[in-house]
């Protein structure tokens, strides 16, 4: 009997311990598709300012006058443009005390963006840093460097990205974040807007968080971000905690709010 009840309590504390285990890495998960969020969305918001800050350049040179809007940004956001020559664009979003976006997200502070075009090699250098700025109350430091390859010869145009961010989360705690990757324009450009771009992403991320604790993540799948939707729709992001490891998967190109987690071939799914 003793026997029995030893083993009972066994089993018992290694489901206990298992359950643990998938409730921390489904955290995680959520915690990183939280962070892919606030990435993709600033994306967004340079991808706009891009836009504009090209439209801007091409209106001083023609002195061209247009009343079309093709700001997708909100009319709470105060855009500045310094244009130092034809080459080097400075765009300031000032989000000022509060502001909230198309997509029900609350910004505060400055986006600051430097273009830099160097025309000899089709290529526009875009650095972004951060001062003051919050998301949906996650303060976001640090920079971003982004060098996009302007299309020629048939070839899609692409952009490597660098971005090395901290992140302060409600809570306090904070992330600190490094990627290196490629974001593919496979769809969409050489249209008069941006929302109908479709990107690839590929590349690898380091998240490190306060408490110590490390994770490594690869794109297995590439991921894809549809402009006219304001999350990822498709593509598998492997992710590694010490000797865990995890897959999220973002679907199957729906526009929608559910990803799936695998966890030791067991699926998830999480309504974020």
């Amino acid at each position: 009997m003793y026997f029995m009840f030893v083993l009972i309590s066994s089993c018992s504390s290694d489901d206990e311990t298992e359950d643990n285990v998938v409730a921390d890495d489904l955290s995680d998960a959520h915690q990183q598709v939280q962070i892919d969020m606030i990435n993709e969305n600033i994306n967004d918001i340079i991808e706009n300012a891009y836009y504009e800050a090209e439209n801007q350049n091409a209106q001083k040179k023609t002195a061209a006058k247009t009343n079309q809007k093709t700001s997708f940004l909100p009319e709470c956001v105060n855009v500045s443009w310094q244009i130092h020559d034809a080459n080097n664009i400075t765009v300031t979003l000032d989000y000022g005390d509060g502001c909230t976006t198309a997509n029900n997200h609350f910004l505060e502070g400055k986006i600051i963006v430097d273009f830099e075009l160097k025309r000899e090699v089709n290529e526009v250098i875009a650095l972004h840093q951060f001062e003051d700025f919050y998301f949906d109350q996650n303060k976001i430091e640090g920079n971003e460097q982004k060098t996009h390859f302007v299309h020629k010869d048939n070839q899609n145009p692409y952009t490597n990205i660098e971005r090395h961010l901290k992140i302060t989360l409600k809570d306090s705690s904070s992330l600190m974040f490094s990627e290196t990757g490629k974001r593919e324009c496979i769809d969409g450009h050489g249209t008069s807007t941006w929302t109908d771009n479709v990107y690839l992403i590929t590349g690898n991320r380091t998240v490190i968080h306060s408490s110590g604790l490390e994770r490594h993540l690869s794109v297995k799948e590439a991921l894809r971000k549809d402009m006219d939707c304001k999350v990822l729709t498709a593509g598998i992001l492997e992710v590694k905690t010490g000797q865990r490891m995890l897959e999220i998967n973002y679907g199957d190109g729906t526009c929608d709010n559910i990803v799936e987690v695998t966890i030791s071939g067991k699926a998830y799914p999480i309504n974020f």
